[in-house]
């Protein structure tokens, strides 16, 4: 029989840990969002591609280099790119590999709380986020949903499968992906009841069913973090087929390799088979968005 005692003793022994879950609870986004300013040298150097993202009371800095000598082409789909970046990812960093893509427009905007960008980071927004911006980046350029490929990276993959669920796109990039936020938590820390107080889990691996697009994953072998155990159980459940690339880095040093970008160019600019069309309906989550280019603000300043 267990004593009063025991019963006192056990109560002071359980008093910190619900105060330590409830911190955990309170402070959570820490374990998945690591908000960091700009590169302020490659700000500089790309200063004319800058564009402002106007969005639910928010500010949203980033980047679109509407590349010129597609513009020149004729008869030929102009092809954009869009890059959705790791939890402590700004950017501006991967501003040079517009370099590496050739011909490819490309469009990159820092998460709220990330690089200028206002706001704070949740799951939820930055999705809807991410699919305001890219319809509103396709009715003011013309281009087509069947010429997007989104290229997401680390935490971006779980953004980039979400958003090419509820959009027609050509193609995914996914590049050191895992299965959920839950799974990835619990590899670095066992001991934590991750799956009952995690609110952000995107978790790629319950759409993955559902997935047919064309789609490339590079998996980075070395990576403390989006183990290559995570990307095997997301591609377990992938329903449509996968090219899939493995190299000797972490989900940092991956993005220094010429090898590696040069894999993602071939594959944005082969063929690929088109998958069903998807009927596009307007989320509830939706609001009015709108996009401010540095380019039409300096065209008006010639005027």
């Amino acid at each position: 029989m267990v004593s009063k005692n025991m019963i006192k003793k056990i109560k002071y022994l359980l008093i910190p840990v619900f105060l330590g879950l409830v911190y955990l609870y309170q402070t959570q986004g820490e374990l998945v969002f690591f908000p960091k300013k700009m590169d302020l040298p490659n700000r500089q150097a790309y200063s004319k591609y800058e564009i402002a993202v106007f969005r639910d009371k928010q500010i949203l800095h980033g980047w679109f280099i509407n590349n010129p000598s597609e513009q020149n082409l004729s008869n030929t789909s102009k092809k954009l790119i869009v890059i959705y970046g790791d939890g402590d990812q700004e950017l501006s960093t991967l501003l040079p590999v517009s370099e590496k893509l050739g011909e490819t427009s490309i469009l990159m905007v820092n998460y709220r709380g990330y690089g200028e960008s206002t706001g704070e980071p949740t799951q939820n927004s930055l999705i809807a986020d991410a699919l305001d911006t890219l319809d509103q980046i396709c009715a003011d350029t013309k281009i087509e949903y069947k010429d997007v490929t989104l290229y997401g990276h680390g935490l971006g993959t779980g953004i980039a499968t979400v958003i090419a669920h509820y959009r027609d796109v050509g193609a995914l990039v996914l590049s050191s992906p895992f299965d959920s936020m839950v799974s990835v938590i619990n590899s670095k820390h066992p001991y934590l009841p991750v799956k009952f107080l995690l609110k952000y889990h995107f978790s790629s691996v319950t759409i993955a069913p559902g997935m047919e697009l064309p789609t490339i994953v590079t998996v980075a072998d070395s990576d403390d973090r989006y183990l290559p155990q995570h990307a095997q159980k997301l591609l377990s459940r992938w329903k449509g087929d996968v090219t899939e690339k493995h190299y000797p880095f972490n989900r940092y040093t991956i993005l220094d390799e010429d090898n590696y970008w040069s894999d993602i160019k071939d594959f944005i600019n082969a063929p690929h088979t088109e998958t069903p069309v998807k009927p596009i309906k307007k989320q509830g989550f939706q609001k009015e968005t709108k996009i401010v280019y540095a380019s039409k603000l300096e065209d008006k300043g010639q005027e």
